[in-house]
């Protein structure tokens, strides 16, 4: 089998999980950041974040390039400065829980409506619903 070997990770994100908004915002975490990207390790270094705390802790990075954003909040934020910031900064968004976070949609209808949004790069698709993944993927064919 063919082994793809990398010399850097295209991306590179902490997963906050629990972790608190000044643990995300702590001079640690900044520098730890930057040395993997000085390092040529990884291209781009980035934060998933649960909460507006925590995604105004990871604004508050230099080195932040990708933010990884549950579907709610990033509907929540049309119109709101961090927006702006987020595309000043050209910041990769990450949209994920887009199927869940629009009950009201069928999967297909969901995942559009996540791909057309003027803040997301990339809609991360993942359920656990087989019947939503069946339908998601009928919608490509």
């Amino acid at each position: 089998h063919p082994v793809l070997v990398l010399d850097y990770l295209p991306h590179f994100e902490r997963e906050p999980g629990d972790v608190d908004a000044a643990v995300i915002a702590a001079e640690e975490t900044a520098d730890v950041l930057e040395r993997i990207l000085s390092s040529g390790r990884a291209l781009r270094v980035g934060i998933s974040c649960d909460s507006l705390a925590a995604l105004d802790a990871a604004l508050s990075l230099p080195a932040t390039s990708v933010l990884e954003l549950p579907w709610k909040m990033v509907a929540a934020l049309d119109d709101d400065p961090r927006m702006a910031e987020m595309q000043r900064r050209k910041l990769a968004v990450l949209a994920r829980e887009v199927i869940v976070g629009q009950p009201g949609l069928r999967p297909p209808e969901a995942i559009a409506r996540a791909a057309t949004s003027r803040l997301v790069t990339t809609t991360l698709i993942g359920t656990g619903n087989p019947a939503h993944l069946t339908e998601a993927v009928a919608a490509l064919k």
